[in-house]
């Protein structure tokens, strides 16, 4: 006999909402004691569970780039530079070379010895 189909209460689908920003999927289902596999399939099958996880994931995101913003717009370096390269698309590329003398090409100078031996030279 197959077990019965895992179905989230009210209050489950709200306390996944509320633990989406803090926990994997896999410690959502650890902390609803189920498996991922479990919650995966009870997320493609109820909209509702896998909609709150979203809006929950997208709510926190949205505070974080709030919180960013602010911190960039008092002038903090880190946050600006984050925020442009994130939101802008700028970067920084830093690029390092290496030339000869008066700028000409690094000049190579190689030396191989070569030695040969007998192969009664080798017990010795």
């Amino acid at each position: 006999m197959a077990r019965p189909e895992r179905v989230f209460t009210d209050e489950e689908v709200e306390m996944v909402e509320k633990l989406a920003p803090s926990l994997t999927q896999q410690q959502l289902a650890d902390y609803f004691c189920i498996s991922i596999n479990t919650l995966k399939e009870i997320m493609r099958r109820d909209s509702r569970v896998s909609d709150s996880y979203s809006r929950g994931l997208t709510r926190a995101g949205i505070m974080m780039v709030e919180k960013l913003y602010e911190k960039a717009m008092e002038g903090d370096h880190p946050s600006i530079k984050l925020w442009l390269s994130q939101r802008m698309g700028w970067t920084e590329k830093s690029r390092t070379e290496h030339t000869g003398v008066d700028g000409g090409p690094i000049q190579k100078d190689y030396q191989v010895t070569i030695e040969v031996i007998n192969p009664g030279d080798l017990d010795e």
